[in-house]
C-alpha cells in the first residue's frame, strides 16, 4: 500500500440512488486532493426492518471494515437504519482513535455535517408568494411524524403567515414521498371535495413534485401558468420532465470539501467545528416560471430519457442473458467469468467463504458474527482489465492487490453476497464514477445473490439426495452395504467383468452368541459387536470385493477372482479376520469375546449363474461350520 495514500471508510446504503451518488462522487474528488482514496461499504438496504433476514446478509459488508488501515470513517448515518451497527461501527473507530463524521444525524463522539433543508425551503416559499404572486398555496408533504417531513410542514406555515396568508392543516396533504398516496391525496382534494387548482402546490420533495404536475396536466391544466409546483431534492428527473421542476438542491462540493478539511484538522491536531450545517440552493427552473419551456428544451429532456431507458433496458437484458447462461454452468469457478462478461467492470474482485461448498456444512454458520471465514477464497479479479489468477487470501487481506487499486483514484466498492441471513462472501468493485457504472452494481449484486444462492441450494440438495441414496443402499450402523446395495453394485460388478477365466465368491459370516451379549450385556454391547465384525471384514477385503450386512449378525462378502484361486482367497480371508476378532478381543478388555462362523461358495461366472442359490450354499457351509464350532466348545 501506497505510504502517500490515506484510507477514508464511508459506510452507506443504497450508493446507486442519485442523490448518494453524486454526494459519494463529490466526496471522492475533494478526499484524493488530499491523498485520500474512499473504501466504500455499501448495503443494499437501509436495514430499516429489525429481524429481516436479507438485511442480516446485507448488513454483512460492514464486518469486513478494516479499521486498523484506516485514518478516518464517514458515516453516512440516516442512510443506515441500523442505529445499534451505526453506534457499533463509530464506537469501533472512537476507541481506534479514527476521526468520524456522521452525516445528516447527530452521535456522540463524532463531528456532524447536515443541510440546512429548512432555511432554503422557506427561501423557496417566498421565491413562489413574492416572485410570483401566489396567494393561494397547498403543500404536499411526506409522511406523518417524519422529522423531514415535519420539519418541511413546520417551514411552509411559517412562510405563509410571514407573508400575511391564513394557515389550516386542510392545507396540507400527505403524498407519503412517493406516487401512489400523491395520487390518492389529489383525487380527495380535486375529485371528492372539488376544490378549486390553487395558485401553487409546494412538494416535499421532486417524486411528488412530478406527480402533482402530471396529475393537473392530464387534467387540462398548464403548469406553471394554471399551477406553479415546486419540489425538492433536486434529482436528475426534474431536468428531463417537462416542465422542468424548480426544486433545492444540496450542495455536494461544499460538504466534501468542509468534510475533508475537517478530517485534516482532526488527524493534526486542529481545532475544528462539531457541529456543521452546509446550505442548500434554489434551482429556478421551468415550473415557478423563471425559465421559459422552449421547444430545444423538449428535445433534451426526451433524448435523456430515451437515453436513461436504454440503459435500462440494457441491463434487464443482461440479466435475463445471465440467468438463462448460470442454470447451464456446471461448476462453481464457471459463475465469475459468466457474470463479468455480461456486466463488463474493468475491476472486480470475487470472493466467497471458503467452506461455503464443504459437506455437509457448506458454510452454514456464517451469518451475523461469524459472517465470514478466516480464509477467503478469490475465484475471480481483475484490475484495470488485467486478469489475475484465482487464490486464497486471509481475511484481514481482503483484497490480493490492494496496492494495484489504491493507485486510481476511483472508490472502492464492497458489497455482501448473501442468502438472505446465510452470508456467501463479497464483491469489489472499481468502476468509473458514473450513475450508470453504479447501478450497474446494483443489479449486478443483485443477480449475484439470486444466482449464487441458487448455486449454493443446489449444491445443498444434490449432496442430500447422495446422502439419502447412499442411505438407500447402506446399513447406518455398519457403512456396509444393504441387502439392496448388495446385489445392486454386485450386478454392476458382474456386468464390468470382461474375462472369461472368472470365478465368483460368495462368503457368508454370522456372529457367534451376539443373543447372549445382548442380554447379558445390553444392545449397545451387541452394538458394538456387529461393528467390530464389520471393520474386520472390512480389513481383509478389497475395494473391489463387495461387502454387505444382511441384517442382525449375517454378513456376506463377494469377490471375482482367477479361476482356481477360490479356495486360497477364502482361506486368506478367514484366517486374517478371525486374527483381526482375535487382535480385538484381547485389548478390548471387554467381559465378552466376538467369534464369528463363516462358510463360502465359488463357481465359475456364467451367463446363468444363480445368485440366490449360491448365497443359500454359502449359508450351508457357514452353518456347518458353526454346528462345528459349537461341538468344539462343548468338548
Amino acid at each position: 500500500m501506497s505510504e502517500k495514500c490515506r484510507l477514508i471508510g464511508v459506510c452507506i446504503s443504497k450508493i446507486q440512488d442519485e442523490g448518494r451518488f453524486w454526494m459519494i462522487k463529490a466526496l471522492n474528488e475533494y478526499a484524493c486532493k488530499s491523498n485520500f482514496r474512499l473504501l466504500i461499504f455499501n448495503s443494499s438496504s437501509t436495514l430499516a426492518e429489525q429481524g429481516n433476514k436479507s438485511d442480516s446478509g446485507e448488513s454483512a459488508v460492514f464486518r469486513l471494515i478494516p479499521y486498523d488501515k484506516l485514518s478516518a470513517m464517514i458515516l453516512f448515518s440516516e442512510f443506515i437504519k441500523d442505529e445499534a451497527l451505526i453506534r457499533k461501527i463509530a464506537d469501533e473507530c472512537i476507541s481506534r482513535r479514527i476521526p468520524v463524521i456522521s452525516m445528516e444525524k447527530k452521535l456522540d463522539g463524532c463531528v456532524c455535517f447536515s443541510f440546512d433543508h429548512s432555511n432554503v425551503f422557506e427561501k423557496l416559499c417566498d421565491h413562489i408568494i413574492q416572485d410570483h404572486g401566489a396567494k393561494k398555496l397547498f403543500m404536499m408533504a411526506g409522511m406523518r411524524n417524519n422529522s423531514f417531513s415535519d420539519e418541511r410542514v413546520a417551514v411552509f406555515r411559517k412562510a405563509l403567515e410571514n407573508n400575511g396568508i391564513p394557515y389550516d392543516n386542510s392545507l396540507v396533504g400527505y403524498g407519503e414521498f412517493w406516487e401512489g398516496p400523491t395520487i390518492d391525496t389529489l383525487a380527495q382534494w380535486f375529485e371528492k371535495e372539488k376544490r378549486d387548482i390553487p395558485d401553487a402546490i409546494i412538494c416535499a420533495n421532486d417524486t411528488m413534485a412530478i406527480v402533482v404536475s402530471t396529475y393537473l396536466q392530464k387534467k387540462g391544466y398548464h403548469v406553471p401558468e394554471d399551477c406553479i409546483i415546486t419540489g425538492f431534492d433536486g434529482i436528475l428527473h426534474t431536468e428531463c420532465y417537462v416542465p422542468h421542476i424548480t426544486t433545492c438542491k444540496q450542495n455536494n462540493n461544499k460538504l466534501a470539501r468542509l468534510s475533508i478539511e475537517t478530517i485534516e484538522k482532526m488527524l493534526s491536531g486542529e481545532p475544528y467545528e462539531t457541529d456543521n450545517v452546509v446550505d442548500f440552493c434554489i434551482v429556478r427552473s421551468q415550473s415557478c416560471g423563471c425559465m421559459p419551456i422552449a421547444p430545444e428544451n423538449q428535445n433534451e429532456s426526451v433524448q435523456m430519457i430515451m437515453d436513461r431507458l436504454w440503459h435500462t433496458m440494457q441491463n434487464h437484458e443482461m440479466m435475463c442473458d445471465i440467468q438463462s447462461a448460470i442454470a447451464n454452468i456446471s461448476s462453481l469457478p464457471e459463475l465469475p467469468s459468466i457474470l463479468i462478461e455480461k456486466f463488463v467492470f474493468n475491476t472486480l474482485v470475487f470472493a466467497v467463504n471458503n467452506d461455503l461448498f464443504t459437506a455437509p456444512g457448506f458454510g452454514k454458520h456464517h451469518h451475523e458474527e461469524a459472517s465470514f471465514s478466516s480464509n477467503i477464497n478469490v475465484l475471480y479479479h481483475q484490475y484495470n482489465w488485467n486478469l489475475c489468477e484465482p487464490c486464497t487470501i486471509s481475511l484481514e487481506q481482503l483484497i490480493p492487490e490492494m496496492d494495484m487499486m489504491l493507485e486510481s483514484e476511483r472508490p472502492i466498492i464492497f458489497c455482501s453476497i448473501h442468502l438472505l441471513e446465510l452470508v456467501l462472501g463479497y464483491c469489489v468493485f472499481q468502476p468509473d464514477i458514473t450513475f450508470d457504472d453504479y447501478e450497474k452494481i446494483n443489479m449486478y449484486m443483485g443477480t449475484v445473490n439470486s444466482s449464487f444462492g441458487t448455486m449454493h441450494s443446489k449444491a445443498q440438495i444434490e449432496y442430500a439426495n447422495k446422502e439419502l441414496k447412499n442411505l438407500y443402499i447402506h446399513d447406518h450402523m455398519t457403512g456396509l452395504l444393504n441387502r439392496r446395495g448388495f446385489y445392486r453394485l454386485l450386478q454392476k460388478l458382474i456386468d464390468s467383468s470382461e474375462n472369461d477365466s472368472t470365478s465368483i465368491v460368495i462368503i457368508s459370516a454370522d456372529l457367534d452368541g451376539l443373543k447372549y451379549i445382548n442380554d447379558t450385556f445390553g444392545h449397545f454391547e451387541g452394538d458394538n459387536a456387529i461393528s467390530e465384525a464389520a471393520r474386520a471384514l472390512l480389513a481383509n477385503t478389497s475395494d473391489m470385493d463387495i461387502c454387505a450386512r444382511f441384517g442382525g449378525d449375517e454378513f456376506v462378502v463377494a469377490a471375482l477372482v482367477p479361476e482356481g484361486t477360490e479356495k486360497q482367497y477364502f482361506i486368506k480371508f478367514k484366517n486374517g479376520f478371525l486374527k483381526k476378532l482375535a487382535e480385538y478381543n484381547s485389548s478390548s478388555g471387554k467381559a465378552y469375546q466376538i467369534g464369528s462362523s463363516i462358510g463360502f461358495f465359488a463357481e465359475k461366472l456364467t451367463a446363468d449363474f444363480d445368485m440366490e442359490k449360491m448365497i443359500q450354499l454359502a449359508d450351508k457351509q457357514m452353518y456347518a461350520d458353526k454346528a462345528a464350532r459349537k461341538k468344539e466348545r462343548n468338548n
